[in-house]
């Protein structure tokens, strides 16, 4: 592109008439909405007459322009100042008040907090857009760097994202409990305004320095949509979104329609509607493509990633968009955020499939880009590290997992608050760790803050906190203290059957906990009813094989008066099982060879 002019020294400058400074001051506006629409409209507020013939036009276009390098700086208002206020209501006083009223109304323990955190996130947003907005202004204004085509590309960017501003904002005044969990991350997903200073016309744009009004409002809706979609109201989002997409798609501008079918695609995915999830994506891809419009195409492969290694469990179909998401992000000159977030879901789908040297080297690398782009202190770090925390528990090292855990409660603690929803998580698997380092206190600890945490956020039927029951029982059984995990374990199986029903598979395992908990009670008839429902909830499921043998050996134990002929047929089955799948220093082998001391009958391995 061909740099403008340098503004002049004002001393070379002449008074310029006071009517054609108000024209000028319009057409340098840096927005293009608030430049005049046409050429038809500039010349008319010039002189009417002047429309009569092209070379007159021309000529005054002509006479305009030199005016506005040679003259026009002495008595126009500098077109760049105003960058603080350009977000309007966006974001100002009332915006804020408002905002961390709307969060401070939620009866919750964080709600202060998170309150407090959101509003000056967003007031660090804000400056960084209004900074951006002046230094792209000053580009061509000012500096003579950049060309009006390409300041027209960098502020129709800077526009989309205070329009994502305002309806983030919105959907933090009327903030709900759901709201309210996400509203951190929601800033936090907000997109940066620096990247718009990267931005150049592409040489069939697909979108006007104007858009049309119908374009225009479609951008605001799908705004709202996503705003709706990350504060977690994404089925209230995802019915708006289906109406928009019948009303809209075939009269909007091409790059509306990329968001459009990107925001119905990760709103499907949202909804367990993974094939309706993966044609809107994979038609938002070929959309951004034929557009060259690298970075959003990669946003939608990212997405089909996470879709086919996570949720269809297809690690080479995740591969596959994940290298295509890889290639699209190296088009688009790399973005840091971009490749962060496609090498974070590569790692998830190399976790699932078991291969755990590449989920550390994809995982390794996103941590070092978020901590290059963010530092070393930011939440978005620390939530790789609750990943690798996964990969370490998977290796056997314990210790590892146990710093990196410890880190990242640190770390949100710091940014969520001690009491958030997020705290639950990483303090559960952190109570996991430590039971399996023998710390049986210290973990049933750690569990208890954690169900106590997603409670009171969750309320008492969540499958979280049915969870958490689930896991403190586990572990106070596991610390021999079976009269306390009863009552947790009984507290987990109601919550698990009301949340997602009796025969859910998840029930399956606090009943095996119990009934092992009452057998270590000396109670082995009461053991039998949860057994066997343990058993008939695992036998229809696609549960691991080793919890199988369990639920089967553990009944054996409670028939073994009762039904001493199917307690040893269970008995043999469990058996087998273990034989072929159990390492030799597993924990179940001196239950097991105990059992075939006092059964004598019961094979051997051969």
């Amino acid at each position: 592109d061909r740099g403008v002019q340098r503004w002049p020294d004002e001393r070379a400058s002449r008074p310029v008439p006071r009517r054609l400074r108000r024209v000028l001051a319009r057409g340098l506006q840096p927005a293009p909405e608030r430049r005049f629409a046409s050429m038809e409209a500039l010349l008319a507020e010039l002189d009417p007459r002047a429309r009569r013939r092209t070379t007159i036009a021309a000529a005054t276009v002509t006479v305009l322009a030199t005016i506005a390098i040679t003259g026009a700086t002495r008595g126009t208002a500098d077109p760049c100042t105003g960058s603080d206020a350009a977000l309007g209501d966006a974001w100002d006083a009332d915006a804020r008040r408002a905002t961390a009223e709307g969060l401070s109304a939620i009866g919750l323990p964080w709600a202060a907090r998170t309150a407090e955190t959101t509003t000056t996130k967003l007031d660090a947003w804000a400056a960084r857009w209004a900074a951006t907005h002046h230094e792209v202004c000053e580009a061509t204004w000012r500096r003579g760097e950049q060309s009006a085509a390409v300041l027209d590309v960098r502020m129709a960017c800077l526009d989309d994202h205070r329009r994502t501003l305002a309806a983030t904002v919105a959907a933090l005044r009327d903030a709900t409990p759901q709201v309210l969990e996400n509203a951190t991350e929601l800033v936090l997903g907000l997109p940066d305004p620096a990247g718009c200073r990267e931005l150049a016309p592409r040489a069939e744009p697909s979108r006007p320095a104007v858009d049309d009004p119908r374009s225009a409002r479609a951008r605001e809706r799908l705004a709202e949509l996503e705003a709706l979609r990350r504060s977690g109201r994404g089925r209230e989002a995802l019915a708006l979104a289906e109406t928009l997409a019948r009303e809209i798609e075939a009269g909007v501008l091409p790059d509306v329609g990329i968001t459009l079918h990107y925001t119905l695609g990760v709103l499907r995915d949202d909804a367990g509607d993974f094939g309706g999830a993966q044609a809107s994506l994979q038609r938002a891809a070929a959309l951004a493509r034929a557009m060259a419009d690298a970075p959003r195409e990669a946003e939608a492969w990212i997405e089909l990633t996470r879709i086919a290694g996570a949720h269809q469990h297809d690690a080479t179909q995740g591969r596959f968009y994940g290298e295509l998401a890889l290639a699209a992000i190296t088009a688009a000159g790399g973005d840091r955020t971009l490749r962060s977030h496609a090498l974070l879901e590569l790692g998830e789908v190399a976790f699932r499939a078991g291969d755990d040297a590449a989920t550390l080297a994809r995982w390794a690398e996103a941590e070092a880009l978020r901590r290059e782009q963010y530092g070393e202190d930011d939440v978005r770090v620390a939530q790789v590290w609750a990943r690798l925390a996964g990969v370490d528990l998977r290796r056997g090292d314990m210790m590892a997992a146990r710093a990196r855990l410890e880190a990242v409660i640190e770390r949100y603690a710091e940014t969520f608050g001690p009491e958030h929803p997020r705290m639950a998580a990483p303090l559960g698997n952190l109570g996991f760790v430590l039971s399996a380092m023998g710390e049986h206190e210290a973990a049933a600890e750690h569990m208890r803050r954690a169900t106590a945490i997603a409670e009171a956020s969750r309320g008492p039927h969540h499958p979280q906190v049915a969870g958490g029951h689930a896991a403190l029982g586990h572990v106070l059984a596991q610390a021999g203290h079976p009269e306390q995990a009863e009552p947790e374990l009984e507290a987990a199986i109601a919550g698990f059957e009301r949340s997602l029903g009796p025969e859910h598979p998840a029930v399956s395992e606090p009943l095996l906990d119990l009934g092992q908990a009452r057998l270590a009670l000396g109670r082995p008839d009461d053991a039998v009813a949860p057994l066997e429902r343990a058993l008939a909830l695992a036998s229809a499921a696609d549960l691991p094989p080793v919890q199988l043998a369990d639920t089967r050996f553990a009944l054996a134990h409670a028939l073994d008066r009762r039904e001493p002929a199917r307690a040893m047929e269970l008995a043999r089955d469990a058996l087998a099982i273990y034989e072929a799948q159990l390492p030799p220093r597993d924990d179940r082998w001196p239950q097991v060879h105990a059992w075939r001391r006092s059964h004598p009958d019961v094979p051997s391995s051969p």
